[in-house]
């Protein structure tokens, strides 16, 4: 029969060969137990008709080519699951029953999977497994690039009730646990480590920064303790480099601001590892810098503040600044006492010895580490102070030199007394291998020397703590 048929119904519908029509009852497809999504069988023989549809009441196989239960039809190659075929498809209002690794979201073939919302892609899976939040490419060797807009913040996390808000943990081989780096000449930071709240009491501690190396232990100082903490062999690096001619520079900056005031700076101060370009002091004195190991200061006087390790107009220094050279010493009560070093307008040193008269005459020779850093000559003459400590007609010095000096007896005496002696030679000048000056001492008289450093100008930067800006 060719014609149209009806099935409780006379009136059919156009462009319909067959039409069923009941208000009780439906229609049986034919059920069939499958074994996979890719064998024809038990429907046949072979090759069967695509768009052949069936009922599989069976549960077999695995992964992709695995069958349950629900409808399929032959697509030409395999058996395709209808949408509400149970387990085979994801579910608006979630999916019941799955097993992992074999059922999952995502491709069987070698193609990227993409999550778009308002048709705008927003997230990518790449066929290598690379992870890419937003649009873009990836970063090398990077398993999750997040490419975050112009207005965005590329990763925010909320912690309020955590201990620990991101915790990222290292391998082997692994150079960096998290790397910050700005690629701005602009501006910008690689890492801010903010705690946006003092300490609560003496005992507690906040830190904006804790950096430790070689444990899992780390010290701190409690109370209202914000910044780095540096442990390990090097416990913090820093390193300053200076751009410009003209601009002074230095690796650290520690400021304690007395008064909580960033528009004063009367509190203590230092400056590790700088540089001071050009400084002027008074009058027709040259412009000349000073580099130094570490600058310190009280900065509540012009006098309190010190140079180490500093040179300056081609002269190197221990110590350099303001106020006195001292050092102090216990008394019975255990308080401590000051006592302050001698010093000169050159650069001296400085020796003591013993000697004896051997028939009105004795020669001292200076120790030669001693000879080897001391300059002698016309214009820079060693000083010899003799004390004597017997009776006799008198002394006087004479053969002065660099290896030593004879001490005689006035009107030809033949004394055999002892004495004391003192001397003073200007410090020879520091000279390198290749026979340059390294440090200038001789005819350094009162030079010249680099002013009070001014405490840097702070500039105060807000951190919104919802959006991550600096302002």
């Amino acid at each position: 029969m060719l014609g149209q048929v009806g099935i409780g119904t006379t009136a059919i519908e156009n462009g319909v060969e067959l039409q069923i029509e009941s208000n009780n009852r439906g229609l049986l497809i034919p059920r069939v137990a499958l074994t996979s999504t890719l064998l024809e069988l038990p429907v046949g023989p072979s090759p069967i008709a695509t768009g052949i549809l069936v009922y599989n009441t069976a549960t077999a196989g695995i992964g992709v080519t695995g069958v349950t239960p629900g409808f399929y039809y032959w697509s030409g190659s395999s058996w395709i699951a209808l949408r509400s075929t149970a387990a085979q498809n994801w579910s608006l209002t979630g999916n019941a029953g799955t097993s992992p690794g074999t059922q999952y979201l995502g491709t069987s073939d070698n193609q990227n999977f993409q999550i778009r919302t308002n048709a705008t892609l927003r997230m990518t899976v790449e066929n290598d497994g690379q992870v890419i939040v937003g649009t873009g490419t990836p970063q090398t060797n990077t398993l999750t690039t997040i490419n975050a807009g112009a207005t965005q913040v590329g990763l925010f996390v909320n912690s309020s009730n955590s201990a620990r808000t991101i915790r990222a943990l290292n391998a082997t081989n692994t150079q960096f646990v998290i790397d910050g780096g700005n690629l701005d000449s602009n501006g910008g930071r690689g890492v801010i480590g903010i705690s946006a709240n003092l300490a609560a009491n003496a005992t507690s501690t906040v830190m904006g920064v804790l950096g430790v190396a070689g444990r899992t232990t780390f010290t701190e100082l409690p109370g209202e303790s914000i910044g780095t903490s540096g442990q390990g062999t090097t416990g913090i690096f820093a390193r300053g480099v200076g751009k410009g001619a003209g601009v002074d520079y230095n690796a650290a900056y520690f400021e304690y601001d007395q008064d909580d005031n960033t528009s004063t700076s009367n509190g203590p101060f230092a400056r590790i590892a700088g540089k001071d370009v050009n400084y002027f002091t008074s009058g027709s004195a040259a412009a000349r810098d000073v580099t130094y190991g570490g600058y310190f200061d009280a900065n509540t006087a012009t006098t309190d503040f010190v140079f180490v390790g500093a040179r300056n107009n081609g002269t190197s220094y221990k110590v350099l600044g303001g106020g006195s050279l001292s050092t102090m010493i216990k008394d019975d009560e255990g308080n401590n006492r000051i006592l302050h070093a001698t010093e000169t307008p050159e650069i001296l040193f400085e020796d003591f010895g013993t000697g004896k008269l051997v028939n009105g005459e004795a020669y001292i020779t200076i120790d030669k580490l001693l000879s080897k850093h001391i300059y002698v000559d016309e214009k820079h003459p060693m000083k010899i102070f003799i004390q004597l400590e017997g009776d006799c007609n008198g002394v006087f010095v004479t053969e002065k030199s660099t290896n030593g000096f004879k001490v005689k007896e006035l009107n030809n005496g033949k004394s055999n007394v002892s004495f004391s002696w003192n001397l003073v030679a200007n410090r020879a000048d520091t000279i390198d291998d290749d026979g340059t000056i390294a440090s200038k001492h001789v005819d350094v008289r009162f030079p010249i020397g680099p002013k009070k450093l001014d405490p840097e100008k702070q500039v105060v930067k807000k951190y919104d703590i919802k959006g991550g800006e600096i302002k």
